[in-house]
């Protein structure tokens, strides 16, 4: 049973963790780079929220205003990364991105402090499925998983949407001359990860308070996850998200004699699993080395 506990509470925060892994892997996809500013922007999201309802707002209104966070800041750095994507300078974006993360966090350090903020004041309540335990936003968590998984895949793989954003992933450059607007896609592409990211921010909020620098543990295993699973398989990144906060858990949780680990090791414990992933398997979980002719 303590073994199942682990499970459940591994699978809410590796569902966080893919969610978040995903909007890299789309972002890599249309404009190869790593967006690391999405680390900031969830928990921009969060902060959005926190607003809104501090402005007493119904719950559905300060819920939307804090994907509309997301969904802004997404555009604007659509619109600061775009002209080194466009050239295809992927460290400047790199770097750019990065920056625009600081910016975020220090914007939001300055303006609510480094304190803590809960977003729900009050007892959240639990559910007890045989003896498991898993909070009421857990559960949420784990349901926005599925749907948003559901959706994508839909999206990607039967809806013409869906053929439009692979061309741009696979030739960018034929994706152009056969018509498609490439710059709109992006567009909206990142506005969308934007509020995904900020949705990952309000229910991670719910579960536990938000600080400026909450986002950087979460956007390290995404980007944990997108590399040991590899950027052109996502089969591999789901994976990766779920096993680099699972392994983890379950060392910290055991007893080695005199030896025991406190949550401290967690991330140790993450950076060791990716270099060991990465040097046994440098191409992704599934990928394959192709024969070269």
């Amino acid at each position: 049973m303590f073994f199942l506990q682990i499970l459940l509470t591994s699978l809410v925060t590796g569902t966080e963790v893919l969610l978040l892994a995903a909007g890299l892997y789309v972002i890599y996809a249309i404009a190869r780079f790593f967006h690391i500013g999405l680390g900031a922007m969830m928990i921009a999201g969060g902060y959005g929220f926190y607003v809104f309802n501090e402005a007493h707002l119904p719950f559905w209104m300060a819920f939307l205003g804090g994907l509309f966070v997301g969904a802004l800041l997404g555009m604007l750095s659509f619109y600061l990364l775009e002209p080194f994507i466009k050239k295809n300078q992927q460290l400047l974006a790199l770097l750019t991105s990065t920056a625009f993360g600081i910016v975020i966090e220090s914007s939001l350090a300055i303006k609510f402090g480094s304190e803590g903020k809960f977003l729900v004041n009050a007892v959240l309540p639990t559910f007890d499925f045989f003896g498991l335990r898993i909070t009421q936003i857990g559960l949420w968590t784990l349901i926005t998983g599925i749907i948003v998984a559901i959706l994508a895949w839909i999206f990607i793989y039967l809806l013409p949407y869906g053929r439009v954003l692979r061309a741009i992933s696979q030739h960018r450059q034929c994706a152009s001359l056969i018509g498609i607007k490439e710059k709109k896609v992006q567009l909206l592409i990142f506005m969308a990860v934007g509020i995904i990211a900020a949705l990952i921010g309000i229910l991670t909020g719910m579960n536990d308070a938000v600080t400026p620098v909450a986002g950087l543990d979460p956007i390290a295993m995404a980007f944990m996850a997108l590399l040991i699973g590899g950027v052109s398989d996502f089969r591999g990144t789901v994976l990766a998200s779920y096993l680099i906060v699972l392994i983890p858990e379950l060392i910290v949780a055991g007893t080695y004699g005199d030896l025991s680990f406190n949550a401290s090791w967690k991330m140790v414990f993450m950076f060791l699993i990716a270099l060991v992933a990465l040097s046994l398997r440098p191409q992704g979980i599934f990928q394959t080395t192709q024969r070269k002719s």
